[in-house]
């Protein structure tokens, strides 16, 4: 997450899109057997709402795809869901 911050963030801001989207893969979830990154399900929704927060004036539109562990669909989802549907202020 951290990385993301600092690393990715800032050329996504000077780029400053009109629209956002998100690949929501939860092969980079913990307990993936493929994917290692490790996230939890509150990484998901700090990189949601982050970006939300971040460009609140881009249409954010996020595809459902990857992850080899099914408990993670149902654990990693709901954060993003909620991520999604908050206004962003």
């Amino acid at each position: 997450l951290q990385r993301f911050i600092d690393e990715a963030l800032p050329g996504i801001q000077k780029f400053n899109p009109d629209v956002i989207i998100l690949s929501v893969g939860v092969d980079s979830a913990e307990n993936d057997p493929i994917g290692g990154l490790g996230f939890s399900p509150g990484a998901y929704y700090a990189l949601v709402r982050g970006l939300r927060l971040s460009f609140p004036e881009a249409a954010h539109v996020g595809i459902l795809e990857g992850g080899y562990n099914p408990q993670n669909w149902t654990e990693c989802l709901q954060p993003v869901f909620v991520a999604f549907h908050e206004k962003p202020d």
